[in-house]
């Protein structure tokens, strides 16, 4: 944590002796200067280390993560390679249908899994839009208000999706001749 060059410290204590040869000798008095240095070489190693402590844990703490899982509504089995977007509105307290503002994106892992990391507490608004997924359409789902608080995991915020549902066939007459240009409403 404290890597002062070994050069300087040895500088800073060799300076204080006197070498003839291969013996050194203190000066007079200057060993209380040895002491002295070492004293303010381990004072400032120790604020160093307390002021990593306090601003490193203060920094870290100030976000936190959102994780959760993507489902099929139908037997809660997971969908992976699902897009899932994280939305925030205006008022860090509240994340309804009006949070349109994108803050980030991400995809499920084969078991569903997503994860949001360093987020600001706030309310979020985690969101999967209607996607084909394997082949099968799926409706958009929401979750709204999720709260993230700075140090914590914000977790379990699953989302189920629905199979999309696919409406086909022929509009005829009550004598059998097709319309043509029928619309139709489910």
């Amino acid at each position: 944590m404290c890597d002062f060059k070994r050069g300087q410290v040895k500088a800073a204590l060799f300076n204080q002796f006197v070498c003839h040869g291969d013996s050194c000798t203190d000066r007079p008095g200057n060993l209380s200067k040895i002491r002295g240095s070492l004293r303010l070489i381990s004072q400032r190693c120790m604020a160093v280390m307390i002021l990593v402590a306090i601003f490193g844990s203060a920094v870290s703490a100030q976000t936190g993560s959102l994780s959760g899982r993507v489902l099929k509504f139908s037997d809660d089995s997971p969908l992976g390679n699902v897009t899932v977007v994280l939305y925030q509105g205006n008022d860090p307290q509240i994340a309804d249908d009006d949070a349109w503002t994108h803050v980030a994106s991400t995809s499920t892992n084969s078991d569903g899994e997503y994860r949001f990391d360093s987020r600001s507490q706030r309310r979020y608004r985690v969101h999967v839009g209607g996607q084909v997924i394997g082949g099968t359409n799926y409706f958009e789902a929401s979750l709204f208000n999720v709260q993230v608080l700075n140090g914590s995991e914000t977790a379990n915020m699953d989302l189920r999706l629905r199979q999309a549902g696919l409406l086909y066939g022929y509009v005829k007459t009550p004598s059998g001749d097709p319309i043509p240009g029928a619309s139709v409403v489910a």
